[in-house]
């Protein structure tokens, strides 16, 4: 809730003065990310974070909820230098550096969030007179011993071998010293679209799958289908949940394979979309291992965001899937730009991207409306007169 407090102006070190003459209504949005004590605790926060690869879209909600966007692509190239002698190491390393590295930014966001609360309370106490130099240490000792802490006591549901490995990498990507290795991120790319779904055919057994990957150069307005594929399986235990994991895995390895980012994932499986967007493996022992097999793509890649989109406005990839199904064949082509390339592979291309992009508007929408109003303060409140 906002606090009317007393006017304070600016210090050297971002302390404030008393000014009993003007009242200002100080926000949370103001302590945490305007506050000038803030901004400089978030940058000794996010410079490791930025060597290892994480951007900071996102990053308000990120700080506090808790919740870390993505894996920094930094941390697997950490893991991939050494591998481990386990049963599966690939699913259950990925499985506990994964849990390791959102429980350090669990940490790390709490002591961030907790440290700017502190010294915005102590600036006014008109004893405080401590450096700014003092502060900055006290976060770095702060964080780096929560890393440690994190690495030794964490417990992960994995084997041995794993765990003591994922410990070694979290300790060297997080308490050694700065590396040069900051991504620099540019805008000026082109975006893609990965359409993915996947459907069962009754009892038979007969699946298929489809993943199409759409481009949208930046100034532009047109949409082109670079990619696409559709695969048939033959499996009376597979379900509608297995084929479309099996349709993203797909079209991320192709991602993955071509570098595409920044990209957005729109599927027809909603389940799917909401595990991977919270980041919450499923349940079911069979499902757990193809999830993990898309995070670790997924994480490789990124710049990735995820969306549902109903199946009946999912009708490229649907026919696909179809396709697959009824040939009993499989395939995967870069899609050129011919009108019999059209005609196989992006019939419905228009209908759905005109539909999607309507629903993404309106999300937009929503959500700047809910940003703005959090946080920018009610005009009534902003100034009171002065005092004589």
């Amino acid at each position: 809730m906002p606090t009317r407090y007393t006017m304070y102006e600016k210090t050297r070190w971002g302390a404030h003065t008393r000014n009993a003459c003007t009242y200002l209504l100080i926000t949370i949005h103001h302590i945490f990310w305007t506050y000038p004590a803030a901004v400089k605790l978030r940058k000794k926060l996010m410079k490791p974070w930025n060597a290892l690869g994480l951007r900071e879209d996102g990053l308000e909600f990120a700080m506090f909820s808790l919740t870390l966007p993505h894996i920094p692509d930094g941390i697997w190239e950490i893991t991939d230098e050494v591998r481990v002698a386990s049963t599966d190491p690939q699913h259950q390393l990925s499985v506990t550096v994964t849990s390791l590295t959102e429980g350090c930014w669990r940490v790390a966001a709490a002591l961030y969030v907790h440290s700017v609360w502190r010294w915005r309370v102590n600036f006014f106490d008109d004893l405080n007179d401590v450096s700014d130099h003092h502060h900055l240490w006290i976060l770095e000792r702060n964080l780096r011993q929560a890393y440690r802490t994190m690495h030794i006591h964490i417990n992960v549901a994995s084997d041995g071998i794993c765990r003591e490995a994922a410990k070694k990498f979290m300790r060297r990507a997080f308490t050694s010293r700065d590396r040069p290795t900051l991504r620099v991120i540019t805008t000026d790319r082109p975006m893609y679209l990965l359409f993915s779904g996947g459907r069962t055919q009754g009892k038979t057994g007969a699946a298929g799958t489809g993943a199409i990957v759409i481009r949208k150069d930046p100034g532009s307005s047109t949409y082109i289908a670079v990619w696409g594929s559709y695969m048939s399986y033959v499996d009376t235990k597979l379900t509608n949940a297995t084929a479309a994991h099996m349709a993203l895995l797909t079209g991320l390895k192709e991602c993955a394979i071509k570098r595409y980012r920044p990209f957005h994932v729109v599927g027809d499986y909603d389940q799917l979309i909401r595990q991977h967007a919270r980041r919450k493996p499923p349940h079911v022992a069979h499902l757990k291992a193809l999830y993990w097999r898309c995070r670790r793509l997924a994480d490789t890649v990124k710049d990735i965001k995820w969306h549902h989109h109903p199946r009946e406005n999912n009708k490229m990839v649907s026919e696909l899937a179809g396709t697959a199904i009824s040939t009993s064949s499989s395939r995967q082509s870069t899609i050129l730009g011919t009108e019999e390339m059209r005609r196989q592979w992006t019939r419905h291309l228009d209908t759905d991207l005109i539909l999607w992009t309507e629903a993404m508007a309106t999300a937009e929408e929503n959500a700047a409306q809910e940003v703005c109003a959090a946080a920018c303060p009610r005009a009534t409140g902003k100034k009171r007169g002065s005092a004589n």
